[in-house]
């Protein structure tokens, strides 16, 4: 997967453009916030096979199960190894790269903005921003 030459500023345009869009499984969760981010990136929708696929928390549970997976981090790990996309070290992240952070009572997946001190993830209020120091794990888009 190759980010197009002018990616920084598409990603840039989709956050801005999607900056108050709030949190709703099947339409504007974590997964399809940064496999949107992703496509909007590279051209490439890993997300493609499970887009419209659910529309709730017992329905996106039941689409992970589907997929072959436990949990959203089993999914994140399946979708990048079948797109060639490559886990790396935290602290190694960059902007546009992936990363999962943990939450309440699970884990969430986000992006690292472009300033890369800070992961963008979907939220009840649109777009919400934390430390990179919070990542649990991350790969290079």
């Amino acid at each position: 997967m190759t980010r197009k030459p002018d990616w920084q500023s598409l990603l840039h345009a989709f956050l801005l453009e999607h900056q108050s869009e709030p949190f709703r499984y099947g339409r504007w969760d974590c997964c399809l916030f940064v496999c949107s981010a992703i496509y909007t990136m590279t051209g490439v929708d890993p997300a493609s096979s499970f887009r419209g696929a659910y529309s709730s928390l017992r329905t996106a549970r039941l689409a992970i199960a589907a997929y072959g997976s436990g949990s959203v981090a089993e999914l994140v790990e399946t979708i990048t190894a079948k797109h060639g996309i490559q886990a790396i070290p935290v602290v190694c992240a960059q902007r546009g790269d992936i990363a999962l952070v943990p939450n309440r009572s699970d884990i969430s997946l986000g992006l690292i903005g472009l300033n890369g001190r800070e992961i963008i993830l979907a939220s009840a209020r649109g777009l919400w921003k934390v430390p990179t120091s919070v990542a649990i794990r991350t790969w290079h888009v």
